[in-house]
């Protein structure tokens, strides 16, 4: 049987437990960083890269003419570059941040 242990605080009046539940909440800990958590903002249950990918592929489809300007890809092409890229900049403060002791 496991043994639970208390930290105790040492006084003039003796050692006191501490006991009390703000100092160790009831909270459950999750990861943003988990597969379910990540698939729930996908746009319907296909991800970005997906969704340009397959635009690629319809397109790829009619390869001599170029695609509509009313076509699906030339959104999911502005928006994969755009996140690409701003997560490439922020990648980058983030590194030399890092490296130059910024934060």
């Amino acid at each position: 049987m496991a043994t639970t242990t208390f930290p105790t605080i040492l006084g003039m009046g003796g050692a006191t437990r501490l006991t009390s539940r703000f100092v160790k909440p009831q909270v459950i800990a999750r990861n943003p960083l988990s597969k379910a958590m990540a698939l729930g903002n996908a746009i319907d249950g296909k991800s970005l890269t997906g969704l340009f990918f397959d635009s690629i592929g319809t397109e790829l489809a009619h390869f001599p003419s170029p695609p509509a300007l009313s076509s699906q890809f030339w959104l999911w092409l502005v928006l994969w570059h755009l996140g690409l890229f701003i997560s490439l900049t922020f990648g980058q403060i983030g590194f030399k941040g890092r490296t130059e002791d910024y934060f």
